[in-house]
């Protein structure tokens, strides 16, 4: 059946629909084959002029004497379609990021240095957090917002605040009033810790952020700034 198809494919049907029946439907998904074939044979006959002429030189042809054009692999359905669409790499695994997210974590500790994400009115309260502040690192807001070096206002559009409160785990809306980025020095002496829970978004203890970042709580911090906390960026949501 195979081979039938294989040869209707190149011939283009002629004398063998009858042969096929009621599979003649799959003739149209294997005329890329008939295409190939017909490729591979022009390929095969240049390789042989080639081989005649470099023969009296006293040289053998080779498949690498050819130009070879940049080709990239498409994804197909299941049954041998393609979607247009270009295969990528494999995403990581739940496993690999979460090593990932903890050896960032640990990367925190040693730089003693972690960042907080709260909505501006959290300001009316005196510190954040009645049972500890969370904080993550400066790559987990980086990735979003791109850039924040030198910088102490900026705007975003609200769909990027969505971005990051998706990636943050954090209630949908709740940055859309605009927010502030805090960094905070000195956490291995603010009693830095793995929550042990949080909202509908939170993952597990040791799971870390559903962007792949590091999550750590310490002693809730002050809204004020201080020797410790520092506002780094305010951010307006448009």
């Amino acid at each position: 059946m195979i081979l039938t198809i294989i040869v209707a494919a190149v011939t283009g049907g002629v004398g063998v629909v009858a042969a096929i029946g009621s599979k003649a439907h799959l003739i149209k998904k294997f005329q890329k084959v008939g295409d190939l074939l017909s490729d591979f044979a022009k390929a095969t006959r240049k390789l042989k002029l080639e081989g005649k002429k470099r023969k009296a030189k006293g040289n053998n042809a080779k498949f690498s004497d050819f130009d070879i054009d940049e080709v990239q692999a498409k994804k197909t359905n299941a049954h041998g379609a393609e979607d247009g669409k270009v295969s990528k790499a494999k995403e990581k695994t739940e496993k690999e990021v979460v090593l990932e997210a903890r050896q960032r974590q640990e990367a925190m500790l040693e730089d003693n240095i972690g960042f907080n994400v709260s909505p501006s009115d959290w300001d009316n309260y005196p510190t954040i957090g009645r049972n500890g502040s969370f904080i993550s690192d400066r790559q987990g807001i980086t990735d979003i917002l791109g850039n924040i070096d030198g910088k102490s206002n900026i705007s975003i559009s609200k769909v990027d605040a969505l971005q990051l409160e998706q990636s943050f785990g954090l209630e949908p809306g709740s940055l859309q009033g605009g927010f502030k980025i805090r960094q905070v020095d000195n956490i291995v002496d603010q009693a830095p810790r793995s929550p042990l829970e949080g909202n509908k978004y939170f993952r597990g203890p040791g799971q870390h952020l559903p962007g792949g970042a590091p999550e750590m709580v310490i002693d809730s911090i002050s809204t004020t700034d201080s020797n410790t906390v520092k506002t780094l960026l305010e951010v307006n949501v448009k």
